[in-house]
């Protein structure tokens, strides 16, 4: 992934959530849609894991100027 040329430093999970949220930019995608594409080997992914991973990735597309995920209360994420 790259923003504006520039690659990202993305781990393959912070990639399937951004790959997540790209596909559907400027909707909400679901927390639990979230945690299904960020780990889709694990049964029950914990909901905690989804706040640390988007925290890091909102700080690199920060640094890259790039889009960034935006917390819709209650719902989930959007690439705002």
């Amino acid at each position: 992934a790259s923003v504006n040329g520039t690659p990202l430093p993305l781990t393959p999970t912070e990639f399937r959530l951004l790959a997540a949220l790209a596909t559907r930019a400027g909707e909400v995608v679901d927390r639990r849609t979230l945690l299904r594409a960020a780990w889709p080997d694990e049964r029950d992914p914990d909901p905690e894991w989804l706040k640390a991973h988007l925290a890091r990735l909102r700080s690199k597309l920060q640094e890259a100027k790039g889009p960034v995920p935006v917390n819709v209360r209650g719902v989930g994420y959007k690439l705002g």
